[in-house]
């Protein structure tokens, strides 16, 4: 027998199941980056939706809020055009007292009630001129 055929057989047997194992992981590495790919295109068609519900969702709530504020602008304004539609409120008076006429009093008194009040703003007892008069 011819030693150096067989070693060619041999060798080409070995090549042989090489390239077959090389097909093979191949085979097997296309279908796992197959599969790979089939889950990201899944988890970025999840991660799609829940980005749209998420914003569907913020909407919503921005409308609410919305028309909750366009609904207490209303009713602000509507208040404040009651207010202004009524009459205003007389300030409370004692019986049998009139309201001060500032024209009445003369420019030197008020002049002397306020250099009394910044002289003597701290003290005891003053009694101002205006509460005299009755």
């Amino acid at each position: 027998m011819d030693t150096r055929a067989l070693n060619e057989s041999v060798e080409c047997d070995l090549w042989n199941l090489s390239a077959r194992s090389l097909r093979r992981n191949l085979d097997i590495r296309r279908e796992q980056a197959e599969i790979l790919n089939r889950s990201f295109e899944e988890k970025t068609k999840d991660i799609e939706q829940m980005t749209k519900k998420s914003i569907t969702a913020q909407i919503i709530q921005y409308d609410r809020v919305i028309s909750e504020r366009t609904k207490l602008l209303n009713e602000l304004d509507e208040i404040t055009s009651e207010e202004k539609v009524s009459q205003p409120t007389p300030t409370p008076r004692r019986d049998g007292v009139e309201p001060l006429d500032l024209a009445q009093l003369e420019e030197s008194t008020i002049a002397d009630e306020k250099s009394n009040v910044s002289v003597s703003g701290s003290g005891g007892n003053h009694r101002s001129s205006l509460s005299e008069v009755k």
